[in-house]
């Protein structure tokens, strides 16, 4: 039994009075003239993230988080802040993730980077223990029910705990869908409080369905523990484990071997031995260093070396940050050399479960580039010894668009982080297989976050965070270091998020994967994800003369891709120049046509050659993503068609552009293309398809823009078409640019 400090009356009449300055600050809302803050709640648990929310901002206005009372100025300085106005909006909300220890704080919203104060809301970080453990005789014999005392013992610390939440619960954690059985309070005897508490299963109790243990969670102003206690219920059935792992990402190893991510990875791995030493294996998906260095490599070696002999086999993949802008050559050998792994594809079968490794297969900035080649193995890999109720597990570094944390435009625009250049195509082949569970990085995005587990299309997927830090929903870092560890069931998979900082499973982060549930499926036709494939390259036409404006077509182009001229047989390289080369994003993307005009290429052979996402930082071809060659002669070219007229009207407003066209031989059915063009840019696209009689025909296109403003129209009879000129056929006539 432990003392009470002070006589129980007393106690009482301050944890009446706490109660009563929680629920009575409408100090959670506090003005000042415009100026608003709310905060969600007045108490957080030690480790909790605080959420604000803001009115009234403008210029450099912020708010920083002090210890109640403070005086906010250079000498006192907060102790973490944040600007209001990040968003551009005078109403908004953040986030503050860095980890305050218990005590009494203030948050203070201040004007335009000083101190004069707008507002201050007063709110705790409380600290609280989970009970110590659970002690329970079942005196019910039928496996069904259960009946008796469930003792609760309390642990040393019970300072903030109201009472303990009894939950049905499984594996993963409390059983979905299940209310809480029951609220036991605390008792005090005197002056102390009771060692244990006891809750009493009334007779043939019903176990629900799925429910294999009972958990306990304390419970205080500002929510429950994180942590619970938890005991099997006596006679349900355990099923065997066939298997377990553990998915760790983005450790982004620096040669300093007391950075805090090299750091942040010994822990995790001291985690993974004492919790499960028994482990079949540990899967690394990527950044596992944070520039692909040999020295970096040499400290990844150092670190795995300290936990060899305890640690599971384990397995690599390439992330962006290991190749990025290197010598693709070089990189691939200081993985090897270090990491063992022979290939940046490879599978294993453990204990009958089929593990596929895939990564990419070029240096680029932020995606993974997977070949066609490795693709087709997949697919094969994927349909080996496959069952509907068996499991395949797929390790990338990247994950796919719009799936899990980090990777969802629809939950923040600025969630960019997808990056498989065939997403698309990895996509259509998951589709095939949706008994697969695909793990990935990248995102580093916090366990338990929206989307953390995908499964609304394809297959099922999962962000799994990473070791290095972490970000938030509101795209926020934050220190951290996540990973999971997953059991493998002949009907379920377990998937368990684990918190290595604070050793402790993280509580929104637990997930059974039932085995052969359905993953709905979609059409590739209708699928608006299906928006990102393997990138192409093709010319508008094959031959030029010296004084035409060249064109390309390209499609799926991504951030800073660009295309460029050259000699035929050019090999990029660091000092090689284009002739000439233009970024897609300054153009259009995902596809689109660059034009290049006023080139005056000598007569020759070049080529057009599509770059990934970056400028010159590399001294082989690996950013290559797709060439074609074309041919400059000053001979002229006989044609199936000739322009005979092209005119725009001068009497309207909008550009009215009209053509006439007339067949110079056997051929009569031609394509027309009106393409309106301001200066390089193409803004829209009019086309016809007709029969042209002998004596020619005339096509008009009428775009509604004014025509005062710059607009020209190019023109193209071909032989086919597609929406953007990316799948233009043979051209007919010679190109014609049309202005006043």
């Amino acid at each position: 039994m432990k003392s009470a400090s002070k006589p129980i009356s007393a106690m009482l009449c301050i944890m009446i009075a706490f109660m009563v300055i929680f629920q009575a600050v409408p100090a959670q809302v506090a003005k000042a003239a415009n100026q608003a803050i709310t905060m969600d709640r007045s108490a957080y648990l030690e480790g909790e993230s605080i959420s604000i929310t803001y009115s009234g901002a403008s210029k450099k206005d912020w708010i920083g988080l002090y210890p109640k009372g403070s005086v906010p100025e250079g000498s006192s300085p907060s102790l973490t802040w944040s600007y209001t106005d990040v968003s551009g909006q005078p109403d908004g909300k953040m986030t503050f993730s860095k980890s305050l220890p218990p005590g009494d704080y203030e948050a203070i919203y201040m004007e335009d980077g000083g101190y004069h104060i707008f507002a201050r809301v007063p709110f705790s970080i409380v600290s609280l223990k989970s009970p110590e453990r659970l002690d329970f005789v079942d005196t019910d014999a039928d496996p069904e029910h259960i009946a008796g005392d469930l003792n609760i013992k309390n642990p040393a610390d019970v300072s903030n705990i109201l009472n303990y939440n009894l939950y049905w619960g499984n594996d993963v954690g409390r059983l979905n869908g299940q209310p809480v059985i029951a609220s036991i309070p605390l008792t005090v005897t005197g002056a102390t409080y009771s060692e244990y508490e006891t809750y009493t299963f009334a007779v043939n109790t019903p176990i629900p369905n799925g429910a294999t243990k009972l958990f306990v969670y304390a419970h205080s102003l500002a929510g429950e523990s994180t942590e619970s206690a938890e005991i099997a219920i006596p006679g349900v059935p355990v099923k065997k484990l066939l298997v377990s792992f553990e998915v760790i990402t983005d450790m982004h190893i620096t040669n300093n071997k007391n950075h805090v991510h090299n750091k942040n990875i010994e822990d995790a791995l001291r985690d993974i031995i004492a919790l499960n030493p028994d482990s079949s294996g540990l899967m690394m998906v990527g950044d596992n260093t944070e520039n692909g260095t040999e020295a970096e490599y040499k400290e990844l070696e150092r670190i795995f070396n300290l936990y060899k002999n305890d640690l599971p086999e384990t397995y690599f993949v390439q992330g962006n940050h290991d190749v990025r802008w290197s010598d693709w050559g070089k990189t691939s050998e200081l993985f090897a050399k270090y990491t063992n792994m022979k290939s940046s594809y490879f599978d294993v079968w453990i204990n009958g479960y089929h593990f596929i490794f895939i990564g990419t297969e070029k240096g680029l900035k932020d995606y993974s580039y997977l070949s066609e080649t490795q693709l087709k193995w997949l697919d094969e890999k994927l349909a080996e010894h496959a069952s509907k109720d068996k499991p395949k597990f797929i390790f990338h570094h990247q994950p796919l668009k719009n799936t899990v944390a980090g990777a969802n435009e629809g939950t923040l625009k600025t969630n960019y982080w997808y990056g498989v250049r065939q997403d698309t195509e990895l996509k259509k082949i998951l589709t095939k297989h949706p008994q697969s569970i695909l793990f990935s990085g990248h995102t580093h995005w916090e366990l338990g976050a929206k989307d953390t587990m995908y499964n609304a299309k394809y297959a099922t997927m999962f962000n799994a965070a990473a070791t290095s830090y972490l970000y938030t929903d509101e795209n926020k870092s934050k220190d951290g270091s996540q990973g999971y560890f997953v059991e493998v069931y002949d009907d379920k998979v377990l998937v368990k998020g684990r918190d290595f900082s604070n050793d402790r499973w993280i509580p929104n982060a637990q997930f059974e994967v039932s085995l052969g549930a359905q993953i709905p499926v979609v059409d590739p036709a209708t699928d608006p994800d299906l928006t990102l494939s393997n990138p192409t390259i093709k010319m508008v036409k094959g031959a030029y003369t010296p004084a035409e404006a060249v064109q390309v077509a390209y499609t799926s182009s991504v951030r800073e891709d660009w295309i460029g001229i050259f000699p035929e047989g050019t090999v990029l390289n660091k000092t090689e120049k284009p002739i000439a080369k233009q970024k897609t994003n300054t153009i259009q993307q995902p596809d689109g046509t660059v034009t290049f005009a006023g080139l005056n290429l000598a007569p020759g052979k070049y080529d057009a050659v599509y770059v990934g996402e970056a400028e010159y930082r590399t001294d082989n071809d690996n950013l290559e993503l797709g060439r074609v060659t074309f041919e400059v002669s000053d001979q002229a070219v006989e044609r199936p068609f000739v322009v005979t007229s092209a005119t725009m009207a001068t009497n309207t407003v909008m550009v009215d552009a009209s053509l006439t066209v007339k067949p110079t031989g056997k051929l009569d059915k031609a394509v027309v293309v009106f393409q309106l063009m301001k200066g390089n840019t193409p803004i829209s696209i009019a086309s016809y398809e007709a029969k042209v009689p002998a004596e020619g025909s005339t096509f008009n296109a009428k775009f509604n823009v004014n025509r005062k403003d710059g607009y020209q129209v190019r023109v193209l009879v071909v032989s086919d078409f597609g929406a953007d000129l990316t799948n233009v056929g043979t051209l007919l006539a010679e190109p014609v640019t049309i202005n006043e």
